[in-house]
């Protein structure tokens, strides 16, 4: 194999990271709304990490960060968002990003 196949094979190599989807915070501080439903593959009853961070896998050693991840479950789901309910964790914050990434 040469290294230009090589590269080739590396760079189309499919992206291993899950996917984030941005959150949205509702009135109750324990329900959050995604700019992500079925056309996503999101189901209710799916479970998904709540972290303040983008790519919260890469800066899981943050001891700050840690103690702000959350579990949310999806409620309701159209085809473009999903309602979703904290199941388990801390509320999220009331200000500053939220991401949502499938477990």
């Amino acid at each position: 194999m040469s290294l230009q196949t090589l590269q080739q094979s590396v760079q189309s190599a499919p992206n291993c990271d899950p996917p984030d989807y941005p959150a949205r915070r509702a009135e109750d501080p324990k329900r959050l709304t995604l700019t992500a439903g079925r056309a996503a593959g999101l189901s209710p009853g799916d479970r998904l990490l709540i972290a303040p961070a983008r790519g919260w896998a890469s800066l899981a050693l943050n001891p700050g960060l840690v103690s702000q991840l959350a579990i949310a479950e999806v409620q309701a789901v159209s085809d473009y968002s999903a309602e979703l309910s904290v199941v388990a964790g801390p509320a999220p914050g009331l200000s500053g990003p939220l991401w949502a990434t499938p477990l």
